[in-house]
């Protein structure tokens, strides 16, 4: 019993290895479109005027399209990624389950309501593994969006200074406009 055990909780720790990698990257991922449909929409709607007087609402609407659609891209795949991980979960409680029987039925000294006790919990193994390593994923994530907090405290200032503009600027009163199209 303890050999499969031992095998199935190695069996844990490589996929959860595999897992928390892949959530990571998909993560990655996700926070990038986000943060674009956060900032277009943030500065569609502090510009809506400009953008109805230029008649750029439906190239707007194009542009936030496909931050959407990487935005579900990311989405789905961390769905896939949630659902093979469930899948390894599972099968690992089913060889978990089926072993537990197996050992508990060769045994005769084993009560009928011992073997139903010890089949309950070994069955809950795979949901209890499942928690457990996505709550280490979620908190991989956590600690990278710490780390990339503290690298951002870290950066250095751009400089402010800047040129000084001269002092008969603008030295002309002159502006020329071609091709403008203006609608409402």
């Amino acid at each position: 019993m303890s050999l499969l055990t031992v095998t199935l909780l190695y069996w844990c720790a490589e996929v959860s290895k595999l897992y928390i990698r892949a959530r990571t990257t998909v993560k990655r991922a996700d926070s990038g479109p986000t943060a674009a449909i956060l900032e277009h929409f943030t500065s569609s709607a502090a510009g809506v005027m400009t953008i109805r007087a230029f008649g750029a609402t439906d190239w707007l609407a194009a542009h936030m399209h496909g931050h959407i659609d990487r935005l579900s891209t990311a989405r789905r795949h961390f769905f896939i990624f949630n659902r093979w991980l469930s899948l390894q979960m599972s099968l690992i409680g089913v060889i978990f389950s089926i072993g537990t029987g197996i050992i508990l039925l060769s045994t005769s000294a084993a009560d009928a309501f011992l073997i139903g006790y010890c089949l309950s919990y070994s069955m809950q193994f795979s949901q209890a593994m499942f928690k457990a390593i996505n709550n280490f994923g979620m908190l991989e994530t956590y600690m990278n969006s710490a780390g990339n907090i503290i690298a951002y405290t870290e950066l250095e200032p751009e400089k402010q200074g800047g040129r000084e503009a001269p002092n008969n600027w603008p030295s002309q009163g002159n502006i020329e406009v071609k091709s403008l199209a203006v609608s409402y």
